[in-house]
C-alpha cells in the first residue's frame, strides 16, 4: 500500500511538472510570435521611408578592403540604403570591383560605384600636414553628380 501511494505522488507530481512545463512553453511561444509580429510591422513601415544615399571616397592603400567590410557591415544593418562609393583612381579598380560583388550574397545593399581622379597639384605629400589640402572633395562631389 506504501508502495502504491509513492507511486501515486510520483505521477501526480509528473503531471504537476507537465502541466507547468506546457504552460511555460505556451507562453513562451506566444511571446516569441508576437515578438516576429512586431518586428514584421516595423519592417513593413520602413519600406516607406525615404532612401539614404551615404557617399563614401576611397583611395587605394594597405587597409582599403577591411575598412569597406567594417563600413558595409554596419550600412546592412539599415534599411533603404543606398551606398555610393567613389574612388580615387582613373579607373574602378578589381579590387573594389569584386567586394561590391560579394556584399550582394550579406543583405540588401544597393550600391553604386564611381571613380573620380584628384588631380596631381591638390594631392597630400608626405611632408604635408593633412589639413593642408581638401581630401575626397571631388570623389563626394561625383557622388552628388550621380
Amino acid at each position: 500500500m506504501r508502495k502504491l501511494n509513492q507511486l501515486f505522488l510520483i505521477l501526480v507530481l509528473s503531471l504537476i511538472l507537465l502541466l507547468f512545463v506546457s504552460i511555460f512553453y505556451n507562453l513562451y511561444y506566444i511571446q516569441t510570435y508576437q515578438t516576429n509580429a512586431v518586428l514584421k510591422t516595423r519592417d513593413d513601415g520602413l519600406s516607406s521611408l525615404a532612401t539614404i544615399y551615404v557617399i563614401t571616397p576611397t583611395y587605394d592603400r594597405f587597409v582599403q578592403k577591411a575598412e569597406l567590410i567594417r563600413l558595409s557591415h554596419t550600412l546592412i544593418l539599415a534599411k533603404n540604403i543606398h551606398w555610393i562609393l567613389v574612388e580615387d583612381s582613373l579607373q574602378k579598380t578589381p579590387l573594389v570591383t569584386r567586394f561590391l560583388k560579394n556584399i550582394q550574397d550579406y543583405g540588401h545593399l544597393s550600391y553604386t560605384h564611381l571613380n573620380a581622379l584628384t588631380p596631381p597639384q591638390f594631392k597630400l605629400k608626405t611632408t604635408d600636414p593633412n589639413w593642408l589640402k581638401p581630401r575626397g572633395v571631388l570623389q563626394r562631389n561625383a557622388g552628388i553628380e550621380w
